[in-house]
């Protein structure tokens, strides 16, 4: 009769066993907080606030941080769900939304996607209004900006209420504008955000909106190094590559990251969809967990890694269809054994080898593994 009850028993029997430590995003929130794990919290605010996308990701818009909905929607948020657990030492931090539209990262338009976006809607937006401030003191007058910009911008009015469409590549000018207001408006979301936090609990850290690997940006980025205590990144990727731009990137950002969401799947159990990094059967999917938990131990400034899921997805889709194999059991609460023996074995020693890893990039010759 108390199926919830045993099933949490049993998982954290379970996790400890296979070297588990963290309770991560999207879990069981009884599961969470029964004081068994460090465990992850999550803030979505909701509301009719404005968001913008810049047409590179294909989930979520990102929310006018200028706007006074979303500032509200983000206070209520922190308040619901940071106030209640401000004391609670088994909790790390939270994570604020998941997978914004930020725009693509290392693509010229792309890069910029965002400030197009605002300036591309029909009608004025809180964040617009805070873009022609910046420029009128720029710029001065709106001939000025017009004759820069190559656009006919005949009154800053033009500026903040008329759609502005901008040609595929930006010239020098035009990227140095999109930059700043780039930074702009993500200097203000990160901040909006982290002071609701900190109005609530100042205990715990805010762990950053879970990037998608290829959906944000420079600007982007080291705006929220400045603000977050953490960069968390969502990187379906087989490993961490150090020659990959982004991670070189953030390598040179000087904060800790965690990968929150990777995984590998396969077809070999009944299942139709093996994920986002299909690998062949259950053994390959214990070798690529063992090639990306290697890849993270080794990069100085990785800090954790969030498997996703726990459990496969039911054949027939979750709500939005999706179906992946990826869970280390399955939907009848069978171990995927192969995996989570190798998850055992290489949990185990992460730290080991992480510690060598980063130690011996300065040790003396005699000291290096």
């Amino acid at each position: 009769p108390d199926y919830a009850g045993a099933w949490r028993e049993t998982t954290v029997r379970r996790l400890k066993a296979w070297g588990f430590n963290t309770i991560a995003n999207w879990s069981d929130e009884t599961l969470a907080r029964n004081k068994s794990f460090a465990y992850t919290a999550r803030l979505t605010p909701e509301g009719d606030f404005r968001r913008f996308k810049s047409g590179y990701a294909p989930k979520n818009g990102v929310p006018d941080p200028f706007d006074p909905r979303f500032v509200e929607a983000m206070e209520s948020e922190a308040r619901r769900v940071a106030a209640p657990i401000a004391e609670d030492p088994w909790c790390l931090g939270y994570f604020v939304q998941n997978e914004l539209d930020w725009g693509l990262w290392n693509d010229d338009k792309g890069r910029f996607g965002l400030v197009r976006a605002i300036f591309a809607a029909k009608e004025s937006s809180p964040a617009r209004r805070e873009f022609r401030k910046y420029l009128e003191r720029k710029y001065g007058g709106a001939s000025d900006l017009s004759k820069k910009w190559g656009l006919p911008i005949a009154s800053w009015d033009d500026l903040e209420s008329a759609p502005i469409q901008f040609g595929k590549d930006p010239d020098d000018c035009l990227s140095e504008d999109f930059a700043a207001l780039t930074r702009l408006f993500a200097a203000e979301y990160f901040q909006v955000v982290k002071g609701a936090i900190r109005r609530h609990d100042r205990n715990h850290l805010y762990l950053g909106p879970r990037f998608g690997a290829h959906w944000c940006t420079p600007e982007i980025l080291e705006e929220a190094a400045g603000v977050c205590d953490v960069l968390s990144f969502n990187d379906y990727r087989a490993q961490i590559d150090p020659a990959d731009s982004l991670w070189k990137f953030v390598s040179g950002l000087d904060v800790p990251v965690i990968i929150t969401e990777f995984h590998f799947g396969s077809t070999d159990r009944g299942m139709f969809h093996g994920g986002l990094q299909w690998v062949d059967g259950q053994a390959g999917r214990a070798a690529a967990y063992r090639r990306f938990l290697d890849s993270a131990a080794s990069s100085a400034f990785v800090v954790g890694c969030h498997w996703f899921q726990f459990v496969d997805q039911p054949l027939t889709g979750r709500g939005d269809g999706e179906n992946y194999g990826v869970g280390l059991v399955t939907v009848a609460d069978v171990p995927h054994w192969e995996l989570t023996e190798a998850m055992r074995e290489t949990n185990a020693t992460v730290y080991n080898r992480a510690s060598w890893s980063r130690i011996g990039q300065n040790a003396a010759p005699e000291l290096r593994p």
